[in-house]
């Protein structure tokens, strides 16, 4: 049941209603207009609330029409909106506000929807003092932190100073809002609201903004100070986003709890955090939030990232802390942490304190869940496994099988049990391959990214203010940032350790670090090589000797760190000092063994950055290999008990008895021995087993061989089993993909969209499941080549499965997954048959009129009237050439193994086509968009699809000034005053008038500098290095009306210019920018700066329009001029009404993709749109 009105705005209308099913008020919303654009914002508005679901955001309950009106119902929101406070607040009340929106905000920002229209009468406290965002209806779904550009958006006095200049609505452009916002609450009025409107962009733009501090002395300088960079005219010098403005605002609500002990170091160094540090572990807590997150929906997390990167503090001083306070599901957890190392079983086991577990697990790995769970008791329990790589580079595969078959029983699911882990990046094709864990690989992994600058900051700044220091001046910090984004991947680590040592300079009595501590330690560059060779430098040559063994022990021949224990340093009774100095100086750290201390390099980075090391390593590489192979031998035999059967002989024996005694530890030295003794043992026995081998040669060799390959043949043969079940499956899959393409895509062509959307989403689960299918099947037959890689046919098997892949991966338009299954393939080929079906030709048969000569572009004839040619799969285009008729270029897509027929009509006499008219013969070509994540939330398109047109006239360029005005000549003065080019917006304004010679004259604004220009008097954009001399009667005609678009194309077809003359349809159109391929530009996948005219063009302040056909590259293979960049062009929709396509000037690169549709009013006029002409050919004579 509706009752009141209880609001009005831009998108449509709110009125009180009753949910009669649920017994509940609600909220419902119709729609104010009902053109299409009007129709296809309020069901954006639908789309960017339904994806949010937080308290501190309005939530909608469904979506739904009335007699073709469409309506929102969402949570009804009591209580009273911002605007309607009394102002100013006490800061503390606007903190615990701005908390709330700030939350709500980062909610948006985590879905990637920017708000676009933050404001006071846009957030409501409802009666429990909570704060909700609502009104979204003039949301963006961002792409990369960005939404898409246009007409600036938003209230003026909460619009950041790149939405006044019409660049795209991003994150850093609400989180300005929001600083407008809170900068109202705590003053009483926004930053600017006594600037009158018509300088309010000037204001915003180029003026100084207002100091908090000055309207409002009482309020905190430290939340000042976070207003302040919220309204940074630099939006990089802001907020990223709303996590960010969440964390500096909860930082200042309540003081960090959990802080460090009295006089302890803020800063680590190069050991990782721990949660006893979290009070001093800044800059990372959108990321916590994201992994805890993903813990509540997932079994194991692996987060991943280039070394030195801060996985390990991410999680040990931000996610486990956050896990034990109750962040997931709320509920008690417990934690273990292990590192892996040489008996990742045997740490596991020694974290929960179970040595019988090892046995157990290696026996049977899928009682791992069992195993945890019953530790677990009535807890939940989340695993902490810290540097995953040490399972390739130093465990015994036994346990490593053991562990990987564990996992992959868990990551199916188990309630209360979770694992997080860690992995350097540079591993992740080495656990892809695992039999188990690799299967669900990618769906497990977060990258953890470097930090930007702007969280830098947080981490120099925060653990010293949280200790009561502070730096000297600001430069130090900029100064800091910049060496450490210098460094590259390797800078966090290098930052970390310079801060400790700053620290420890710091000035104690002003607890100030200045300008000359930075001096003192030498800066971040160099600084971990100067210290880790001072620490040499105070060893004795002899201690020297023995720590360059000891870090040469600590380091993989992989180049990764390795945990080992006194005795398997080799340490003898001199020894010990060196290890000492190493500990003292933070190159090694110690930790509790199992039963003695063990030892690691303090961080990659020592190995990666210090040159001396490094040198060390170079030249140690090949004993490094050997003593490992050493090192994993020992540990074997002193596991079976000093078995002799389980020594070296042979050439093994040799490396090892090469190698330097000193070098080897006491049980490595024993196990040396006790080869030679075996080796010789062996000599003497081997003459007496002579006899005895010859007369049980034949049974010795046959029965157990036989049985051997009996039980090989029989586990080949059930996973070659279960890899075609799933192959089966999946075909299954792929031809219900097919079919419900194949429905949806008539759907399209029938223009019903919603039924169209819906077998979509139909066939995007099929295209998943035949995908999971793949997957499968290629893990039971690669598991099964790796248990016989001699068999021909399991590798002919995985060959036609990374074919399969392949071609659905090409299918969904996934070209990196596509060339990196058709690189594999080259292993799994043996005879090329299935390289060969890649890569087979194309049949084109070309039937032109007779006497037409054919080429293939750019020079290759291929006959006169018609021709057949063989052409591998790709783009082409054919030129057809008659005396006296127009030329025909006919741009064609040839796909692998099948036939293309081109048929050519009889062109146009050249006298019959227009001057500037180009003839676009019928075909078929790709129309729509292939990202199915942005495809309708921002190009609001169809799927990528093959269509047809037939065939048509459209012009070289878009329709002149000059052309324009020689039509207004041909009006009455009333006439002309409803068609003349006129917009007055914030984002632009455009007025043309006669002088008072009577002469057409142009005044623009298109970026807030205003020029005017006379009749044959250029328009000069001063400031512009290129195309700054410009003609503005060869500019696009802009600021007319699709309604003043279709009264000069009935003109032109009256007058009899241009018969036929129309507006284009936007399948003509985009046929005519596009060719037959799917390419996003007109001259193909890529779009450089000066190659279109669009926002980077000439810079934000010097955009603006240029003469058409001034950039050849935005020229498409039918030849016609600027199909992207300088104005979009006014296009007839296929669902009624019309769409502006194209991009222009002040548009960035997503927004001028050709298949981007933007869908508008008839009376709508724009300082950026323009009009190209399309008019029906004349039939042929």
């Amino acid at each position: 049941m509706i009752g009141r009105e209880l609001g009005r705005g831009a998108t449509g209308t709110v009125y009180l209603a009753e949910d009669a099913m649920l017994a509940r008020p609600v909220a419902i919303k119709f729609i104010a207009r009902l053109d299409p654009g009007a129709r296809q914002r309020f069901l954006l508005e639908a789309r960017a609330i339904a994806q949010i679901h937080h308290p501190n955001v309005v939530g909608i309950y469904r979506i739904g029409k009335v007699e073709s009106r469409p309506y929102l119902v969402t949570e009804l929101v009591r209580g009273t909106s911002l605007a309607k406070l009394d102002k100013p607040v006490p800061h503390q009340v606007a903190l615990g506000i701005a908390i709330g929106v700030a939350r709500g905000l980062a909610a948006a920002h985590r879905r990637n929807v920017v708000h676009c229209d933050l404001k006071p009468s846009n957030v409501m406290i409802d009666p429990d003092g909570t704060a909700k965002i609502i009104d979204f209806g003039l949301a963006r779904v961002a792409a990369d932190g960005a939404g898409s550009a246009g007409v600036p958006v938003g209230t003026p006095d909460y619009m950041a100073p790149e939405v006044w200049r019409g660049e795209p609505p991003s994150r850093r452009a609400d989180v300005y809002s929001l600083g407008a916002v809170l900068f109202e609450l705590l003053t009483g009025a926004p930053p600017f609201g006594d600037v009158a409107p018509a300088e309010l962009r000037q204001r915003v733009t180029t003026g100084e903004m207002p100091v908090l501090r000055d309207r409002a002395p009482e309020v905190d300088p430290a939340l000042a100070e976070v207003v302040a960079r919220c309204l940074h005219r630099d939006r990089e010098a802001r907020f990223a986003d709303g996590d960010e403005v969440r964390e500096a605002l909860e930082r200042l609500h309540a003081p960090r709890d959990h802080a460090i002990r009295p006089g302890e170091n803020p800063y680590r160094g190069l050991l990782p955090f721990e949660a006893s540090h979290r009070g001093v572990f800044f800059g990372r807590r959108s990321e916590v939030d994201t992994v805890v997150a993903r813990l509540c929906t997932e079994s194991i997390v692996l987060v991943t990232g280039d070394s030195g990167v801060g996985k390990s503090s991410l999680c040990r001083a931000g996610v486990l802390p956050a896990v034990l306070d109750g962040a997931l599901d709320g509920g008690a957890w417990q934690v273990l942490t292990l590192v892996p190392g040489r008996q990742p079983l045997g740490a596991l086991a020694s974290a929960i304190g179970d040595p019988e577990l090892v046995s157990r697990l290696r026996e049977t790995p899928a009682l791992l869940p069992r195993e945890l769970r019953r530790h677990a008791g009535d807890r939940g329990l989340i695993v902490f496994i810290d540097q995953l790589e040490e399972i390739l580079t130093v465990s015994e595969l036994g346990e490593v099988t053991a562990l990987d078959a564990g996992l992959a029983e868990l990551a199916e699911g188990v309630r209360g049990l979770r694992v997080l882990a860690t992995a350097r990046a540079d591993f992740l094709a080495g656990l892809s391959v695992l039999p188990g864990l690799g299967r669900d690989l990618s769906r497990l992994l977060y990258f953890l990214r470097p930090l930007p600058p702007e969280r830098l900051r947080d981490v120099i700044v925060g653990p010293a203010a949280a200790v009561g220091t502070r730096f000297e001046s600001d430069a130090i910090v900029d100064d800091l940032i910049a060496a450490t984004a210098q460094a590259g991947s390797g800078g966090l680590p290098l930052l970390s350790f310079a801060l400790a040592d700053l620290w420890e300079a710091r000035d104690r009595e002003r607890e100030v670090i200045a300008r000359g501590a930075v001096t003192t330690i030498g800066g971040v560059a160099g600084v971990l090589s100067r210290h880790a060779d001072a620490v040499l430098g105070g060893m004795v040559t002899a201690d020297r000797s023995r720590a360059r063994s000891i870090l040469l022990r600590l380091v993989t021949s992989k180049g990764t760190r390795v945990r080992r224990s006194e005795h398997e340093l080799a340490l003898d009774g001199s020894t010990p000092a060196a290890l000492d100095a190493l500990v003292k100086g933070r190159l090694v750290v110690v930790h509790d063994g199992e039963s003695e201390p063990e030892y690691e390099i303090a961080h990659e980075c020592l190995i990666t950055g210090w040159t001396t090391l490094q040198g060390w390593l170079d030249a140690d590489t090949s004993d490094r290999e050997k003593r490992e192979r050493l090192a994993a031998a020992v540990a074997e035999w002193v596991r079976l008990g000093r078995r002799g059967d389980a020594t070296w002989q042979g050439t093994r024996l040799d490396e090892a008895a090469a190698l330097d005694p000193a070098s080897l530890s006491a049980e490595e030295g024993a196990f040396v021995a006790a080869s030679r003794r075996m080796a010789r043992r062996r000599i003497w026995q081997r003459g007496l087993a002579a006899f005895g081998a010859v007369v049980l040669a034949v049974l010795a060799y046959s029965t157990p061989r036989y049985l051997a390959q009996r039980d090989l043949a029989a586990a080949v043969a059930d996973k070659l089993a279960h890899a075609r079940s799933a192959r089966d499956a999946a075909h299954d899959a792929d031809r219900k993909r097919a079919d419900l393409a194949a429905q949806a895509f008539r759907q399209f062509d029938d223009v019903r969209w919603d039924a169209a959307e819906a077998l979509w989403k139909d066939m995007i689960i099929q295209r998943d499941a035949a995908d999971r299918a793949y997957r499968d099947a290629s893990g039971y037959v690669e598991s099964a080549f790796a248990s016989d890689p001699t068999r021909a046919d399991v590798r002919d098997l995985i060959g036609d499965i990374l074919l399969d892949r392949a071609t659905l991966a090409e299918g969904a338009h996934d070209r990196r997954l596509r060339d990196e299954l058709i690189e594999r393939l080259t292993y799994y080929d043996a005879d090329g048959s299935r390289h060969a079906r890649w890569t087979a030709p194309g049949r084109v048969e070309v039937r032109a009129p007779p006497g037409a000569a054919i080429t293939l572009d750019p020079d290759r004839p291929l006959g006169t009237g018609s021709a057949q040619r063989g052409l591998s799969p790709g783009s082409y285009r054919l030129s057809i050439a008659m005396p006296g008729r127009v030329p025909v270029h006919a741009p064609i897509l040839v796909e692998r193994g099948r036939e293309l027929t081109v048929e050519i009509a009889l062109p146009p006499r050249i006298e019959d086509v227009p001057d500037g008219f180009v003839y676009i013969p019928a075909g078929e070509f790709l129309y729509g968009n292939p990202d199915d994540a942005n495809r309708l939330g921002f190009f609001q398109t169809t799927p990528l699809r093959r269509r047809r047109t037939e065939a048509f006239l459209i012009a070289r360029t878009e329709v002149t000034f000059d052309a324009w005005l020689a039509y207004l000549d041909t009006l009455s003065r009333r006439e002309q005053t409803g068609r003349l080019p006129a917009v007055s917006k914030l984002e632009g304004s455009l007025t043309v008038t006669r002088d008072a010679g009577g002469r057409w004259q142009l005044e623009l604004s298109p970026q807030g500098q205003r020029y005017t220009a006379a009749w044959g008097q250029p328009i000069v954009y001063a400031g512009r290095t290129h195309h700054a001399v410009q003609d503005w009667r060869r500019f696009p005609v802009l600021g007319i009306s699709g309604a003043d678009a279709r009264a000069y194309a009935a003109w032109l077809d009256g007058s009899g210019r241009v018969p036929g003359a129309r507006l284009c349809s936007e399948v003509e159109w985009e046929r005519a920018a596009r060719g037959a391929d799917d390419r996003p530009y007109p001259s193909g996948w890529t779009l450089g700066p000066d190659d279109a005219n669009i926002d980077v063009t000439h810079t934000r302040e010097l955009m603006g329009p240029d003469e058409v056909g001034s950039h050849p590259r935005s020229r498409s293979p039918f030849e016609i001029d600027d199909m992207c960049g300088n104005a979009f062009e006014w296009t007839l929709s296929e669902q009624d009404g019309y769409v502006l396509r194209g991009g222009s000037f002040r548009h960035d690169l997503k927004t001028d993709e050709l298949s981007n549709r933007n869908q508008t009013a008839a009376t709508n006029r724009d300082i950026a749109v323009g009009l190209r002409l399309c008019a029906t050919p004349p039939l042929p004579r």
